[in-house]
Protein backbone atom coordinates (compact mmCIF):
# COMPACT_ATOMS: atom_id res chain seq x y z
CA UNK A 1 0.00 0.00 0.00
CA UNK A 2 1.16 3.66 -0.70
CA UNK A 3 1.24 5.67 2.09
CA UNK A 4 0.23 9.43 2.37
CA UNK A 5 4.33 9.94 2.94
CA UNK A 6 5.07 8.48 -0.49
CA UNK A 7 6.03 5.45 1.66
CA UNK A 8 5.06 1.70 1.22
CA UNK A 9 3.95 -0.10 3.73
CA UNK A 10 5.73 -2.58 5.61
CA UNK A 11 3.20 -4.82 4.76
CA UNK A 12 3.57 -5.27 1.44
CA UNK A 13 1.67 -3.68 -1.52
CA UNK A 14 -0.25 -5.43 -4.56
CA UNK A 15 -0.71 -4.58 -7.83
CA UNK A 16 -3.34 -7.55 -8.62
CA UNK A 17 -5.83 -6.47 -10.90
CA UNK A 18 -8.96 -8.60 -11.78
CA UNK A 19 -8.74 -9.99 -15.36
CA UNK A 20 -5.42 -9.30 -15.84
CA UNK A 21 -3.14 -11.30 -18.17
CA UNK A 22 -0.44 -10.61 -20.21
CA UNK A 23 -2.31 -9.92 -23.50
CA UNK A 24 -5.69 -8.75 -22.37
CA UNK A 25 -6.24 -5.65 -22.87
CA UNK A 26 -9.46 -4.78 -20.50
CA UNK A 27 -7.41 -3.65 -17.74
CA UNK A 28 -3.48 -3.41 -17.28
CA UNK A 29 -1.32 -6.02 -18.43
CA UNK A 30 1.16 -7.81 -16.27
CA UNK A 31 3.74 -5.78 -18.36
CA UNK A 32 1.69 -2.12 -17.57
CA UNK A 33 2.08 -3.62 -13.81
CA UNK A 34 5.67 -4.40 -14.04
CA UNK A 35 5.86 -0.94 -15.26
CA UNK A 36 4.44 0.63 -12.11
CA UNK A 37 6.33 -1.26 -9.97
CA UNK A 38 9.59 -0.31 -11.46
CA UNK A 39 8.77 3.33 -11.58
CA UNK A 40 8.06 3.23 -7.82
CA UNK A 41 11.24 1.74 -7.44
CA UNK A 42 13.24 4.14 -9.65
CA UNK A 43 11.28 7.19 -7.67
CA UNK A 44 12.78 5.79 -4.54
CA UNK A 45 9.76 4.92 -2.94
CA UNK A 46 10.47 1.17 -2.68
CA UNK A 47 14.05 1.02 -1.36
CA UNK A 48 16.49 -1.42 -2.93
CA UNK A 49 16.74 -2.45 0.97
CA UNK A 50 12.69 -3.49 0.57
CA UNK A 51 12.99 -5.15 -2.35
CA UNK A 52 16.06 -7.64 -0.88
CA UNK A 53 13.80 -8.78 1.67
CA UNK A 54 10.57 -9.01 -0.51
CA UNK A 55 8.19 -11.91 -2.14
CA UNK A 56 6.51 -11.42 -5.56
CA UNK A 57 3.88 -13.44 -6.82
CA UNK A 58 2.98 -13.30 -10.07
CA UNK A 59 -0.24 -15.06 -10.68
CA UNK A 60 -1.73 -15.23 -14.38
CA UNK A 61 -4.78 -17.88 -14.00
CA UNK A 62 -6.20 -17.81 -17.33
CA UNK A 63 -8.14 -14.54 -18.77
CA UNK A 64 -5.56 -14.81 -21.78
CA UNK A 65 -6.99 -18.23 -22.48
CA UNK A 66 -10.77 -17.97 -20.99
CA UNK A 67 -11.87 -14.64 -22.54
CA UNK A 68 -8.52 -12.00 -23.39
CA UNK A 69 -6.12 -11.37 -26.46
CA UNK A 70 -8.94 -11.46 -28.76
CA UNK A 71 -8.81 -14.91 -29.21
CA UNK A 72 -11.54 -16.03 -27.34
CA UNK A 73 -12.11 -19.61 -27.93
CA UNK A 74 -9.96 -19.54 -31.19
CA UNK A 75 -6.78 -20.84 -29.66
CA UNK A 76 -7.84 -23.93 -28.83
CA UNK A 77 -8.97 -25.08 -32.62
CA UNK A 78 -5.92 -27.42 -32.64
CA UNK A 79 -3.32 -28.32 -30.88
CA UNK A 80 -0.40 -27.04 -32.38
CA UNK A 81 -2.66 -23.41 -32.30
CA UNK A 82 -2.31 -24.35 -28.76
CA UNK A 83 1.21 -24.96 -28.40
CA UNK A 84 2.24 -21.93 -30.21
CA UNK A 85 -0.51 -19.44 -28.19
CA UNK A 86 0.52 -21.07 -24.53
CA UNK A 87 4.42 -20.44 -26.01
CA UNK A 88 3.85 -16.62 -26.57
CA UNK A 89 1.61 -16.50 -22.99
CA UNK A 90 4.61 -17.89 -21.28
CA UNK A 91 7.01 -16.42 -22.31
CA UNK A 92 6.12 -13.04 -21.53
CA UNK A 93 5.52 -14.30 -17.83
CA UNK A 94 8.98 -15.59 -17.75
CA UNK A 95 9.83 -12.02 -19.80
CA UNK A 96 8.40 -10.21 -16.70
CA UNK A 97 9.98 -12.11 -13.84
CA UNK A 98 13.00 -11.76 -14.93
CA UNK A 99 12.75 -8.18 -15.19
CA UNK A 100 11.15 -8.53 -11.51
CA UNK A 101 14.05 -10.23 -10.37
CA UNK A 102 16.61 -7.80 -12.21
CA UNK A 103 14.42 -5.02 -10.17
CA UNK A 104 16.10 -6.97 -7.00
CA UNK A 105 13.26 -9.26 -6.32
CA UNK A 106 15.02 -12.42 -5.30
CA UNK A 107 12.23 -14.54 -3.98
CA UNK A 108 9.55 -14.89 -6.66
CA UNK A 109 5.98 -16.90 -6.82
CA UNK A 110 4.76 -18.11 -9.57
CA UNK A 111 1.23 -20.06 -9.65
CA UNK A 112 0.40 -22.64 -12.03
CA UNK A 113 -2.84 -23.30 -14.01
CA UNK A 114 -5.99 -24.55 -13.04
CA UNK A 115 -7.63 -26.87 -15.25
CA UNK A 116 -9.47 -24.47 -16.94
CA UNK A 117 -11.56 -26.64 -18.66
CA UNK A 118 -13.64 -27.90 -15.76
CA UNK A 119 -14.64 -24.65 -14.99
CA UNK A 120 -18.33 -23.47 -15.43
CA UNK A 121 -17.72 -21.33 -18.89
CA UNK A 122 -16.58 -24.67 -20.49
CA UNK A 123 -18.64 -27.07 -18.63
CA UNK A 124 -21.48 -25.13 -19.09
CA UNK A 125 -22.04 -26.89 -22.52
CA UNK A 126 -22.67 -30.08 -21.19
CA UNK A 127 -24.71 -29.32 -18.48
CA UNK A 128 -21.67 -28.97 -16.17
CA UNK A 129 -21.25 -32.49 -16.50
CA UNK A 130 -17.44 -33.08 -18.19
CA UNK A 131 -14.57 -30.94 -18.50
CA UNK A 132 -13.60 -29.62 -21.62
CA UNK A 133 -10.06 -32.09 -22.26
CA UNK A 134 -8.37 -29.60 -24.99
CA UNK A 135 -8.69 -26.87 -22.48
CA UNK A 136 -7.39 -28.90 -19.61
CA UNK A 137 -4.59 -30.24 -22.39
CA UNK A 138 -3.65 -26.10 -22.42
CA UNK A 139 -3.40 -25.73 -18.82
CA UNK A 140 -0.74 -28.98 -18.59
CA UNK A 141 1.11 -27.11 -21.52
CA UNK A 142 1.10 -24.00 -19.58
CA UNK A 143 1.97 -25.71 -16.47
CA UNK A 144 4.94 -27.62 -18.48
CA UNK A 145 6.19 -24.43 -20.35
CA UNK A 146 7.02 -22.44 -16.51
CA UNK A 147 8.31 -25.36 -14.81
CA UNK A 148 10.95 -25.17 -18.01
Amino acid sequence: MHTLDQSVDPTGMTFATGGAGVFSKKVPTLAAQVKSFTRLINSGIISKEQLRHSVALVAISGNDYMSGADVKNSFLSSFEDIDTYIGNVTTEIVKNVVQIQKLGVKKMLVNNMHPIGCTPLRTSTNNYTTCDLLANYAASVHNKNLKH
